[in-house]
Order: structure tokens, then sequence, then C-alpha cells
């Protein structure tokens, strides 16, 4: 059976999983990996305005906890989203 020993000699490293560090009730902060966070946008002309306010606001939240202790990455389903993120973080 295919497995990360067999075909990437134990080096893939794929996501950590999202763990809580005790953190208060209703913030993301203090965080470790990956989280799904449900926002009820609206998807028009491929880019989804709540969704990206949404992602700025935890962007801010991430840079204000962490400063440049961490990294992190945002993913978007394709280019205009991510230019309209950058757009409004700029």
């Amino acid at each position: 059976m295919p497995s990360n020993e067999f075909i990437y000699a134990n080096k893939l490293i794929s996501f950590p999983t999202y763990q809580k560090t005790n953190k208060p009730q209703n913030n993301l902060l203090p965080a470790e990996g990956i989280c799904f966070i449900k926002v009820n946008g609206i998807y028009e002309d491929q880019t989804n305005e709540i969704e990206a306010n949404k992602i700025v606001r935890i962007i801010k939240e991430l840079r204000d906890y962490y400063g440049n202790k961490k990294t992190f990455g945002i993913v978007t389903f394709n280019l205009k989203q991510a230019n309209l993120i950058d757009r409004k973080l700029s």
C-alpha cells in the first residue's frame, strides 16, 4: 500500500491538525494548524466579499497576536479572490 514511508521516505510533511492552546471561547487565538470557519458569503463574479473581509480580520488578528514569531498561509479558490484579499490588506 502506498504510504509516506514507501513513496516519500517519511519526508512528506502534511498540514497540522487544528489544536486549541488555552484559548478563550469564540476566539481563534492562540491556535496551531488548519481549521474550517463557516462564512455565509455570496460567491459572485469569482469572488466572495464577505469571505475576503473575514480573512482580512483573521490575518490582522494573527499579526497582532503572533507578530513575526509565526508564519501562516491563506489558500483561495482562484486568483481573483486572492487579489481581492490582497487589495483589502493594502
